[in-house]
């Protein structure tokens, strides 16, 4: 499956969460959620 930085900008606005929030409710930070919204790097499959 193709990782499209622009559908995880729109799914975090759509349920209000900041950076901060979506990384953890996903165990990352949110530098991490930061460089995958800005295409700098990918999240790895689990």
């Amino acid at each position: 499956m193709e990782f499209i930085p622009e559908r995880l900008i729109t799914l975090r606005q759509i349920n209000q969460l900041s950076m901060r929030e979506l990384g953890e409710r996903v165990g990352v930070s949110h530098t991490a959620i930061s460089n995958y919204e800005k295409g700098e790097d990918r999240p790895r499959p689990s």
